[in-house]
């Protein structure tokens, strides 16, 4: 699968669709900052400033996009100050509302997943209006809030991450086709009575499995490469609503928690050797950055899910 990621800040997302097996293939992020994370990181792809000027023909003449290399995912965490519990929660009235032009975005390129993120005071705003733009554009979406602390951080930060899938004719024949043929991992599927997503009128309602009931026991299913090159085991029930965490993000390090001392393999948090506009920036890059341990669940699901279709 090839991801566009905007919004990119420092490459949360981008780090877990990595471990996903999801490969980002140009980033669109206007903090300079970030843009130097990204380079170290993905030092060989395309980075847009700005999320208002980017559009189709420019990712062809950049060559991202072409005859045979389409976008299959459009992700980004859209600025989350128009929605936020801790501002004036303005919604479209503010300024910095870039909704819009992230679905312009999908307009154009006709992703077969979009994948977006936002605080959980978008929930009470401006979320209902999300889904409807999306269900008006041929994608069934869902929202899903998960947590930081569902996946043992030391602390909450709940996050919304929204899931849209086409329902394009295209896609239509391909399930049609794959239902035929009984390859679709869900057609043993069960009914998780925990697992919840919110809809459109923001009820909470069961989410169908797309594992067979054989795969929902701890025996450990299929694995994924990660980013230091191992293979670690990879069990189908990531997230506690599912059973439990994968064997290697339930060994995955948190630091210390606000006001705790902090271990020793973590590396500084203040140090006199940078400026202190430096500091700054990283501690907003941070701030606003997508926990990738957090997003990992999702993407791996969006990954297994698009490989069987």
């Amino acid at each position: 699968m090839r991801m566009l990621s905007l919004f990119a800040g420092i490459g949360g997302i981008d780090l877990a669709a990595h471990w996903a097996g999801i490969e980002t293939v140009a980033f669109c992020e206007i903090e300079p900052f970030c843009q130097k994370v990204l380079q170290k990181h993905w030092p060989r792809l395309p980075i847009f400033d700005d999320v208002r000027t980017i559009n189709k023909q420019q990712l062809i003449e950049k060559g991202v996009i072409g005859d045979e290399r389409a976008i299959d995912i459009i992700c980004g965490g859209y600025p989350c100050q128009p929605f936020s519990n801790a501002g004036q929660r303005l919604g479209e009235e503010d300024d910095r509302h870039l909704w819009p032009e992230m679905l312009r975005l999908i307009r154009e390129l006709r992703p077969t997943w979009v994948l977006g993120e936002n605080v959980d005071g978008h929930v009470t705003l401006g979320l209902d209006i999300v889904l409807s733009d999306l269900d008006k554009e041929g994608y069934t979406a869902r929202a899903f809030i998960i947590p930081a602390a569902a996946v043992y951080a030391p602390h909450q930060r709940k996050r919304v991450f929204i899931v849209a899938h086409s329902t394009s004719e295209r896609c239509r024949e391909t399930r049609q086709y794959c239902k035929r043929s009984k390859k679709r991992t869900s057609s043993g599927g069960k009914i998780l009575a925990h697992t919840k997503f919110i809809g459109p009128s923001r009820q909470r309602k069961s989410f169908e499995s797309v594992y067979p009931k054989k795969d929902q026991t701890r025996k450990t299913s299929r694995t994924v490469n990660v980013r230091i090159g191992k293979q670690w085991s990879v069990e189908p029930r990531v997230g506690g609503d599912l059973g439990g965490l994968s064997d290697w993000l339930d060994r995955f390090r948190w630091p210390a928690a606000r006001g705790k001392q902090q271990y020793d393999w973590e590396p500084e948090r203040v140090t006199e050797e940078l400026p202190a506009s430096i500091q700054g920036a990283r501690l907003k890059s941070l701030g606003n950055a997508v926990n990738p341990a957090q997003v990992f669940p999702i993407l791996w699901a969006i990954k297994q899910t698009h490989d069987q279709l």
